[in-house]
Parts: C-alpha cells; sequence; structure tokens
C-alpha cells in the first residue's frame, strides 16, 4: 500500500486522509485524538488509475502527477522507503530499545539498558550472522561518535579549541558523565 506523508493535500481526485500511529505502525481512518499520530494520504478506487491496482497504490503520483505504472504487472515508478543496510537498521533497534521505559529499580551502574531488551527474528541464517557481528559494531561506532560529541562539548566557551590527539581526557569525562565504558569491559576469571 502506498501511503504519501505530506503537509499539502494532493491536487488530484483519488486519496483520502488517515493517521499513522507513530510508535506502533496502527493506520487509522478516523482522526484521533492524543499526540503521537502523522497525517497521510492513501490512495482509494474514486480515481480510475488508482481503481486499476485496487485503490491500495496510488496510479498517479501525488507529488509529480505523473503516471506511476504502465500496467498493473509492471513496477511502480514510487520508490519504497525501506531500510536497507545495517546501519539504518540499528539505528531503529536503538530507537526501539530506548523507548522502552526504564527499570528505575536496576541500577544503572550494574545494567546499563536497566532493563530493556529487544529480541531480533531473521528469515535467514546468513542475514543473521550478519546483523549478529555488524549490528554490534554499529551501536559501538555510534556511541563513540555521541561520546566524541559529548566531550566537546564539556570544553568552556572561553578554551582554545583542543586538538582531537588531546582529547582523550574529555573523551573519558564524557563517558563516565553517561556511565558508558570508554573501553570494552572484559571479565577476569580466577585460574
Amino acid at each position: 500500500m502506498h501511503l504519501l506523508v505530506s503537509r499539502a493535500r494532493p491536487d488530484f481526485d483519488g486519496w483520502q486522509p488517515c493517521w499513522l500511529q507513530i510508535s506502533s505502525g496502527q493506520i487509522e481512518w478516523n482522526e484521533p485524538s492524543g499526540p503521537g499520530w502523522l497525517a497521510l494520504y492513501a490512495p482509494d478506487d474514486s480515481h480510475r488509475k488508482n481503481a486499476a491496482f485496487g485503490g491500495k497504490l496510488f496510479g498517479i503520483c501525488p507529488s509529480c502527477s505523473g503516471t506511476t505504472q504502465s500496467s498493473a504487472n509492471k513496477p511502480s515508478k514510487i520508490m519504497d522507503l525501506q531500510t536497507k543496510g545495517e546501519q539504518p537498521f540499528g539505528q531503529l533497534i536503538k530507537r526501539q530499545l530506548f523507548s522502552q521505559p526504564p527499570d528505575l529499580k536496576k541500577a544503572i551502574m550494574d545494567y546499563p539498558n536497566q532493563g530493556r531488551k529487544t529480541l531480533l527474528f531473521s528469515d535467514g541464517r546468513q542475514k543473521a550472522a550478519r546483523l549478529a557481528k555488524s549490528l554490534p559494531e554499529e551501536v559501538e561506532a555510534d556511541t563513540f561518535r555521541e561520546m566524541l560529541a559529548l566531550a566537546y562539548s564539556l570544553i568552556e566557551k572561553s578554551q582554545d579549541a583542543i586538538p582531537l590527539s588531546k582529547a582523550y581526557l574529555l573523551f573519558v569525562a564524557a563517558c563516565a558523565k553517561v556511565y558508558v565504558a570508554p573501553t570494552p569491559v572484559t571479565t577476569m576469571r580466577a585460574s
């Protein structure tokens, strides 16, 4: 199904308003009350070109008014917004994890995620193996960038710029401020 995200109404017939619940992905056809809803436009079968696709796809592009498909068996010219690659997928997982309420009974020093969890499924072993390898790397790289930005925000405005080669102490201070280990934590076993 095509959905148009736009502040302006499409300038042709063949659409109907709908609302997307941002956190769950639920679509409502009657305007809901409360926060967290995004107004969208969905195709309907009142336009003959939309009707050819069962009113689920735009037969006319809502942005440029061009024809989206030459026939029902040809692919649509409207591109999907599917998340491709591990980096955006990692960002989605991180957002999902931190949108959960923390368990405040768990100390952040002992439980960095404070009881928040995410369970992932994959439709193939190769994809699962690739995700298992790349997601932690993406999270670590992203966390490093966030901590480095936080470190530089700790510099007083009156101070001269500090070169990257001398930023380690600021980096450690930024990590300590938000309870992130600056290096991988390993557990020592008694032999």
